[in-house]
């Protein structure tokens, strides 16, 4: 216990400083392990929507998961004495995050590809995109992570008064 209230003030007034950059921290490490849940966890954990089978490259890889630059890119983007933000500058995230459809012309450059009778010429076209991307969220309001953010906060002020 300290010794005199001067002591539990000053501890109070340092805590006033550094509560949210822990806070902070704390969130940051539950959104990135959401990609390792394979889900947004909330009350209770929500799975992610599968990804189609066909592609063999993505056997045995997590969903969301091709290079991890999406989860390595989420970052405590400010904080202050009032709060603090996660997010992240990948321009794909948020569709993911969300959801939502994709409809687009994209212009495809004239090159050449290898199929099961040889090498095609493809000349330059553009094509018609219609997708639709499930949401995967990964980054939001949690009830479990505002639990977790309490408890620490409650014992970050108890252990001014020890």
């Amino acid at each position: 216990m300290p010794k005199n209230i001067n002591q539990i003030i000053q501890k109070l007034e340092n805590l006033k400083r550094t509560i949210n950059p822990i806070l902070a921290n704390e969130a940051l490490v539950f959104f990135q392990d959401n990609f390792r849940r394979q889900g947004f966890l909330d009350k209770s954990l929500e799975n992610w929507k599968a990804r189609k089978p066909s592609a063999s490259r993505n056997k045995g890889r997590g969903i969301l998961i091709d290079s991890g630059a999406l989860r390595n890119s989420l970052r405590v983007v400010k904080v202050n004495n009032k709060s603090f933000v996660i997010g992240t500058n990948i321009k794909y995230a948020a569709i993911h995050n969300q959801g939502g459809k994709i409809d687009a012309r994209v212009s495809v450059k004239g090159h050449t590809r290898r199929g099961r009778t040889g090498r095609q010429k493809v000349k330059a076209h553009n094509r018609k995109m219609n997708l639709t991307i499930p949401q995967r969220k990964f980054l939001g309001s949690s009830y479990t992570l505002r639990k977790e953010l309490e408890k620490l906060f409650i014992e970050e002020i108890q252990d001014c008064f020890k």
